[in-house]
């Protein structure tokens, strides 16, 4: 039978949170908190910045130029990164990678922008072993990995569908493993990676394929992670979060970004419209001001600079995270979560538990 829902199960795990950001060793679970000379190691270094292709460089650089200040920076083409030109203390990493498991029932899909560390010495120690066999080179790599957060990507339902066509009946077997310990970025070259593992790969690196990774939500990101690094903070990715600030919401409007008007049928891997019932019943408890928006407009009203808040509602497997950002500031403001069977789609007592919040 084919695979068509998912469940978060811990088989691998990274960490930074705060609204599906985490600072922590453990990227996609509990907080597990690293000794805190570790930060100061981050901030030594210049950090290498590999995202996606679906942005120019000279946007990415504009973004960090606005937001990122803990540490020197290069932006460096998914095309041409190779981890043996970085085998010095001298750099720290903030990679966009993506992975699926496959199971005898579900897969499970984690995609993030993991920055991380490597213990180089111990690396090049063990190099003249394994530079000749790609597969241990990476597991040495992997191994000596030293996670300081991540920021969650929602995969949208297409790239879901394209995943789940590529597995079987299940067996367990790593699927897609672009940035990981498996494929790193030039596999897709690799004549021993498979036809759909290679188009998977080009898909996370080349289409824009996950709903949260637009310029304006990577400056908000950029800046919460950039704030946590300098402050020496760390955050747990699943704690909720509850400021003074969500009481602007009395008076001011809540932007909601377009692609909550849809709701994902898990069993058909498919979305579907909301129907005009279906949002007055998803807002009926929320008495507030709100307003959809595209993400082109709001991309705009966060790169101009306007204080503003909207929902950052992000699905991780089945993983809720529901929070509301300040669009000039990057901070969350109000943040829910929830995770098991059921909890694919924001809902009423999601914006009921909000409005209690700006009410009191």
């Amino acid at each position: 039978m084919k695979k068509s829902f998912h469940l978060v199960i811990a088989f691998f795990v990274f960490a930074i949170t705060n609204a599906q950001i985490t600072i922590s060793s453990d990227v996609l679970g509990k907080l597990d908190k690293f000794k805190p000379e570790t930060f100061k190691k981050f901030k030594s270094t210049t950090t290498i910045f590999v995202l996606s292709n679906v942005f120019q460089k000279d946007q990415y650089e504009k973004l960090l130029k606005e937001t990122w200040t803990v540490t020197p920076y290069k932006i460096v083409s998914v095309d041409e990164f190779k981890y043996n030109d970085y085998l010095s203390d001298k750099y720290s990493f903030a990679h966009l990678r993506a992975f699926a498991q496959d199971g005898s029932t579900i897969f499970v899909l984690n995609s993030m922008i993991n920055f991380y560390l490597l213990d180089t010495k111990e690396i090049n120690e063990k190099l003249d072993k394994v530079k000749d066999d790609p597969r241990k080179f990476r597991k040495l790599i992997m191994t000596n990995k030293m996670n300081i957060g991540a920021i969650q990507l929602f995969a949208n339902t297409e790239f879901l569908k394209k995943v789940d066509k590529t597995f079987g009946n299940g067996g367990g077997g790593i699927k897609l493993m672009a940035g990981s310990a498996e494929f790193t970025t030039d596999d897709i070259n690799n004549p021993k990676i498979s036809k759909s593992d290679k188009g998977m790969i080009n898909e996370v690196y080349n289409s824009n394929v996950y709903k949260n990774y637009t310029l304006g939500m990577l400056k908000n990101y950029f800046q919460k992670v950039n704030s946590l690094i300098s402050k020496e903070e760390f955050c747990d990715l699943r704690e909720p979060e509850k400021t003074s600030e969500v009481k602007n919401l009395k008076k001011e409007t809540l932007y909601i970004p377009d692609y909550n008007k849809i709701t994902y049928k898990p069993g058909k891997v498919e979305d579907e419209p909301k129907s005009d019932k279906d949002l007055k019943e998803l807002f009926k408890d929320y008495k507030f001001k709100y307003e959809f928006i595209s993400d082109k407009d709001l991309d705009t009203k966060i790169a101009n600079g306007e204080n503003f808040y909207y929902l950052r509602y992000v699905k991780v497997n089945s993983q809720k995270f529901f929070s509301v950002v300040n669009g000039k500031t990057g901070e969350v403001v109000y943040k829910e979560y929830d995770a098991g069977m059921g909890t694919y789609n924001i809902d009423g007592d999601d914006f009921k538990k909000l409005a209690k919040e700006i009410a009191k």
